[in-house]
């Protein structure tokens, strides 16, 4: 057999195995580089505090600044309000019953 032809036998898939091998090691490179460009700080996000859970969430709020329970004292909403609602108002607790 004739140099030639063992050349031109191997060469092709040399040229495939070198060309597999070029391209694993490029795709490798360009994920991680990828990937260490979508891994970014996490930025807080504010924490939004739960309102009450009951009729009068208009006027029955906490103070943002000291977090103390303010009443709602309208007219019509204390002449439906129980004594017991009253009572937890009074002692400046948010109440739990309506």
């Amino acid at each position: 057999m004739k140099t030639e032809n063992r050349i031109q036998r191997w060469l092709f898939p040399a040229a495939v195995a070198g060309a597999m091998a070029v391209g694993a090691a490029g795709g490798t490179i360009l994920n991680a580089v990828s990937v260490g460009a979508q891994t970014a700080t996490p930025t807080p996000t504010a924490v939004s505090s739960p309102s009450p859970n009951n009729q009068d969430t208009d006027k029955e709020t906490m103070d943002d600044a000291g977090g103390k329970f303010t009443p709602n004292e309208d007219s019509a909403h204390e002449a439906n309000e129980s004594p017991q609602r009253e009572a937890q108002e009074d002692a400046g607790q948010h109440p739990t019953i309506k």
